[in-house]
């Protein structure tokens, strides 16, 4: 029986963390035997530095490829353990010279992020700004592809027939808080012009559906609702719910706009076109791992709710070459993730 050791943030209800490790461990009861493998999260409670009753770590889906984390996985490399890294990413707010030579983190961190991709029996990472950031470390880039986020494995939920001349028109709307750890760090910029933008929406006869998906972003998105004062039109949806509920709940919206990374991959994985405000690195990397770069708006743009409602436009006239290029990436992800379990690399 091997041990198989799944390090990722989970057991806080992070929507995004748990939605990934249900992603690995649909994978591993689809391909592994429970005769032969038993597979531990890193839930709280489980002490992550004790190793030693492990045979395989597995980094998993998220921001991990950062000090702390990364520490761990380069301690299983020293203590000669399988390590496999599978669709992690980094995510920073301080600034990154994507494309230049120089290294972001200090020498010592990137010599262990050097040893432990060496040693890696597989090494998928969240998107290219992540591959960049790895390939500035001096990282053997030969042993690093970009697999995509892992809750992009969630097989899309069907669709209604609906009459497109009868059927509402609504336009889903995701917006949290990160404490003002944000590009521009005002959040209360980016609420006012979402809310400006929501009002025009409402003007050419959408309505507006709110939703956190993390507690703490609920506080934030009712002072959205209030701000857009048209309770005829808007609906908040307070509940933090299952990844599941989410993908049902989407397939109402023509588009939706989006501020946590995993309220975009919830609207990629139904096949419902999105626009992400770009808050963090990690925001950037998605998009770009959709090669869809257009989808993504920094949240410390000039004129933030013109560029909202520009984007908006775009994506209505391109949605289905948006959508054949999100299926194309779904299909890449499959492939890439499967791989470490197909090739029984555990």
């Amino acid at each position: 029986m091997k041990n198989i050791f799944y390090l990722g943030w989970i057991g806080f209800n992070n929507l995004g963390d748990e939605w990934m490790w249900a992603m690995f461990e649909h994978m591993a009861q689809l391909h592994l035997s429970p005769e032969k493998y038993k597979v531990i999260p890193s839930v709280p409670g489980v002490d992550i530095k004790n190793l030693s009753v492990y045979d395989t770590i597995v980094m998993g889906g998220g921001s991990l490829l950062i000090p702390g984390y990364l520490d761990i996985l380069h301690e299983a490399v020293r203590q000669e353990k399988r390590v496999i890294i599978w669709g992690s990413g980094h995510d920073r707010l301080n600034p990154f010279s994507f494309g230049s030579g120089e290294p972001a983190e200090s020498k010592e961190f990137c010599v262990k992020v050097q040893e432990v991709v060496e040693n890696a029996a597989f090494c998928g990472v969240r998107g290219p700004w992540t591959f960049e950031y790895m390939r500035q470390m001096g990282v053997s880039m030969d042993r690093v592809t970009v697999s995509g986020d892992p809750a992009m494995l969630t097989s899309s939920p069907a669709s209604h027939a609906d009459d497109e001349e009868t059927r509402e028109r609504w336009i889903g709307i995701n917006w949290g808080t990160s404490y003002n750890r944000i590009y521009g760090k005002d959040e209360a910029y980016v609420e006012n012009q979402l809310a400006s933008a929501a009002s025009f929406l409402i003007e050419q006869g959408y309505k507006i559906y709110l939703y956190p998906v993390w507690g703490p972003d609920q506080e934030a998105c009712k002072r959205l609702y209030d701000k857009i004062a048209a309770p005829d039109k808007v609906v908040y949806d307070a509940e933090v719910h299952t990844y599941e509920h989410y993908l049902q709940l989407m397939k109402r919206f023509d588009l939706t706009i989006n501020f946590k990374l995993h309220a975009n991959v919830l609207s990629a994985a139904a096949n419902v076109p999105f626009i992400c405000l770009g808050y963090r690195f990690k925001s950037f990397d998605f998009t770009h791992s959709l090669s869809l770069p257009q989808l993504v708006i920094s949240t410390d743009a000039a004129q933030l709710a013109e560029r909202i409602l520009k984007a908006a436009d775009y994506v209505q006239a391109n949605k289905m070459p948006i959508l054949n290029q999100i299926d194309n990436h779904r299909q890449s992800v499959i492939a890439k993730l499967e791989q470490p379990f197909l090739e029984q690399l555990f």
